[in-house]
């Protein structure tokens, strides 16, 4: 958007002095922000200074939205005075009754209008509370992978040993076994984002390479759970990985397959037992920002993966003609040993068997690490941001649902109030004239008594909207900063153990050069007309 002072400068004319904020006012909020170096536009990056002027607008319009509800209070207080069918004289004993009569509706809208502000929190239930909930260091780990024979009726299958310490549960587990978890988790925590699970496969589910990548994956997604602050205290979870018992299982899964899923933001659970369901436009740009960014990291994220799965082909490819090679070399050294005992040539061809080997090894062992520690971690991180898009999808179905529904019904409720018609109001006592004329004149006080049964029903709608709004961003922002970590953690290890490669390669070449430089040259080599080489027997 703007790159330099100039644009900056064009920036802030045009949203803040052309759109009719106040310059000082505004400069005395960049000051509140830096101090004097918040005066100039070279302290302030383009996003930061973005952020600070739509921070700067969003608290102008609530303070003015305050400020217009303090004064719409007032002029409708003072309508009930002069606009009423009732006269206030304070000579006779009637006006005071009417005076009095007053003072009570004045009390009333003042009531009412507090009423209807909207809650910024809305009450939950507290997570369940297991071993796992107090406790640091736990490690999830799968292993030993066994398959079981399914007999004459039955299909075989794979189970992992799942082990979690410091507990030492031990646990046998099927895919369908991690399967199940993943569904039962989707279906209670909605304003959650569910750590991605390898998909089925069909076909050769024996092959040990696959029965091993599967492990690795599955470890990822239970791993995914542990870390989930809501997630991880789950009684759900909990029996899953502690419980060995065939008829326990059992029974826990009919359990919780029973258990409905939350159906209002009540039935939810969160951590503090309260959730935000406030709606802003800050908020709802956020949202915008969420679904880009995890449309764009999944696209980029998509063209890294396939990248480096060109590139650990062509790397066990390489290694495998580098293995063939290699054996060329060692039959090349085997065939010159039987015609003549020369250490330089013999070992030359030796010394290049082994170097084709090494680095036959050496590029296997870096396609195995591409494979293990880049490519699967990098495609489980864009399939979690997968889920993360499909969050922030159904995020965008309930604002279009709740803006079209309030849309709906304020245009309704207009349409009414200009037509006089009282019939679809909340009235304590239609009777009233008083207070038919209350509602009347009082417009804002009007829409809030106007078609209670649609009102509640729209309200519903917008604090589930504002409730998943609010749970997207608190789960981008946990996986935000707990992919800044995992990422390092990945990258590290993996540059770690290239590094250990690499170093042992080059260690196996220099003994190999020290060993070449000790060969000491042949001169009974000697060739004759026909250009064949022969050892010289005559010494």
């Amino acid at each position: 958007m703007f790159d330099d002072t100039e644009q900056k400068q064009f920036y802030l004319r045009e949203n803040i002095l052309n759109k009719g904020y106040d310059a000082e006012e505004f400069m005395n909020f960049l000051k509140s922000k830096k101090g004097e170096n918040g005066l100039d536009l070279r302290n302030w990056g383009k996003y930061e200074l973005e952020k600070t002027v739509n921070q700067f607008i969003t608290l102008k319009k609530i303070n003015s939205k305050v400020s217009d509800n303090l004064a719409e209070k007032n002029i409708n207080i003072d309508n009930i005075n002069h606009n009423t069918n009732i006269n206030i004289n304070p000579n006779n004993n009637e006006d005071n009754k009417n005076k009095a009569l007053n003072e009570k509706y004045k009390e009333y809208i003042n009531t009412q209008l507090k009423l209807a502000i909207e809650p910024e929190f809305i009450r939950t239930k507290l997570p369940d509370t297991t071993e796992i909930t107090e406790s640091s260091g736990v490690d999830i780990k799968l292993s030993s992978p066994e398959k079981i024979e399914g007999g004459i009726f039955g299909k075989s299958y794979v189970t992992y040993l799942v082990e979690t310490n410091p507990f030492g549960f031990r646990v046998r587990k099927r895919y369908s076994d991690f399967e199940w978890l993943k569904n039962i988790l989707s279906l209670q925590y909605p304003q959650c984002v569910i750590p991605p699970l390898c998909k089925k496969k069909f076909g050769d589910r024996f092959n040990e390479k696959f029965v091993n990548k599967r492990a690795r994956l599955i470890q990822k997604f239970m791993e995914g759970i542990l870390v989930h602050p809501l997630m991880r205290n789950s009684k759900i979870y909990y029996d899953f990985i502690s419980c060995d018992n065939e008829e326990e299982i059992d029974k826990n899964k009919k359990k919780y397959e029973k258990k409905k899923a939350p159906e209002n933001i009540k039935d939810m659970e969160t951590i503090e037992g309260q959730v935000k369901v406030s709606i802003s436009n800050e908020k709802e740009i956020y949202l915008d920002n969420i679904k880009d960014n995890a449309d764009i990291y999944i696209q980029i994220m998509e063209q890294i993966t396939k990248a480096y799965k060109i590139l650990i082909n062509l790397t066990s490819q390489a290694s495998e003609k580098m293995n063939e090679i290699s054996d060329l070399w060692k039959k090349l050294y085997e065939s010159s040993k039987l015609y003549y005992d020369t250490n330089n040539t013999c070992e030359s061809f030796n010394i290049m068997d082994k170097i084709m080997k090494g680095l036959s090894e050496v590029a296997d062992k870096q396609s195995k690490l591409m494979n293990n520690y880049i490519r699967e971690y990098f495609k489980y991180v864009k399939n979690e941001f997968h889920s993360m898009k499909d969050f922030a999808n159904k995020v965008y179905k309930h604002k279009e649902s709740y803006h079209s529904d309030n849309t709906n019904l304020i245009n309704l409720k207009e349409k009414l109030f200009n037509l006089h018609d009282i019939s679809y109001f909340e009235l304590k006592d239609k009777n009233d004239l008083n207070y038919k004329n209350l509602l009347l004149k009082n417009k804002k006080l009007a829409f809030i008594k106007m078609l209670p049964d649609d009102t509640k029903r729209v309200q519903e709608v917008k604090q589930l909207y504002g409730f998943y709004l609010n749970s997207l961003i608190s789960e981008y922002e946990r996986i935000r900063i707990l992919n800044s970590r995992r990422n390092k953690d990945q990258i590290k290890i993996f540059a770690k153990m290239l590094i250990d490669i690499i170093t042992q390669f080059h260690s196996g070449i220099n003994e190999l050069i020290y060993y070449f430089e000790g060969l000491k040259n042949d001169e009974d080599i000697k060739q004759d007309s026909f250009g064949y080489k022969f050892i010289n027997f005559n010494n």
